[in-house]
């Protein structure tokens, strides 16, 4: 039996009616050609709609559901315009008319936009929106993104040289004129483990790792900025972990670590004062 490319699309898709399916299949018991096909495409039909539905959808974040309650409040105080009757209601503007169906579209643009990228997972959920530009997220992404590979297992083992880590830190230092130091973490449970040398888009970049148990490496690296104004501390979360960055002193610094931005400020916090006084 002969099959045309849309009845081979069909019967992949189990789109073809049952009487047309069961000729094909009685065909193949006579056709090995036929069945070897069959076969293939039995094989290619994996139970992607099963498995999305086992998938547990995580919960909308907090954040999120006080924005949307914010616009929704908004619109309660300044949206609902006072019944009129008569000639007077001919005298209600359009743009007050529109103020109500305006501040539902920003809700529901919101919850889409935001929701989906929290969904996604590779997308970036930002606790402080004020002021990170595209090449400060583009370098942050790509720490994490190289950071996310790491697993407990990876640094375990590693035996600790801080002298060596030292002399790396001074010889970056001295070629890049970066401020180098390395941290004490200790009071976060996070201890020191090596330092190395990266790089991004040419410049050097360091990165300081340290290990906590039953967690997921820290990486703190920092390198020089592309600009001289400061930033304040910028929370994103990233592949499962969380950042924190921030500019200062003509350098950018960020954290990634599974933690809570509670405990992610408190590092900064810490990161930031060793570096001002380095």
């Amino acid at each position: 039996m002969t099959l045309s490319d849309e009845e081979l699309v069909l019967y992949a898709d189990g789109a073809l009616s049952e009487e047309r399916r069961q000729e094909i299949i009685q065909s193949a018991a006579h056709d090995p050609e036929l069945a070897e096909i069959l076969a293939a495409l039995d094989a290619s039909r994996l139970p992607y709609q099963a498995a999305f539905q086992q998938k547990p959808e995580p919960p909308v974040p907090e954040h999120i559901r006080n924005t949307v309650r914010q616009l929704i409040n908004e619109n309660a105080q300044t949206g609902a315009a006072p019944e009129h009757s008569g000639t007077e209601s001919a005298n209600v503007s359009s743009s007050e008319r529109r103020v109500w169906p305006s501040r539902f579209l920003q809700a529901a643009c919101l919850v889409l936009s935001l929701g989906v990228g929290y969904v996604a997972g590779s997308g970036l959920l930002s606790h402080d929106r004020s002021t990170a530009t595209a090449g400060d997220l583009d370098w942050v992404q790509r720490v994490a993104d190289y950071q996310s590979l790491y697993v407990p297992n990876t640094v375990r083992h590693i035996e600790v040289d801080q002298a060596a880590s030292q002399k790396t830190l001074d010889t970056i230092a001295k070629s890049s004129g970066l401020t180098t130091a390395i941290p004490d973490l200790t009071a976060s449970g996070y201890a020191f483990v090596r330092a190395q040398e990266l790089g991004f888009e040419g410049e050097p970049l360091v990165q300081l790792v340290y290990h906590k148990e039953g967690r997921p490496p820290l990486a703190l690296c920092y390198m020089a900025a592309s600009q001289s104004n400061n930033t304040p501390v910028h929370l994103q979360d990233f592949h499962g972990l969380s950042t924190a960055s921030w500019t200062d002193d003509q350098q950018r610094y960020v954290i990634v670590a599974e933690e809570s931005p509670e405990t992610l400020t408190e590092l900064y916090e810490n990161i930031a004062q060793v570096f001002k006084t380095s």
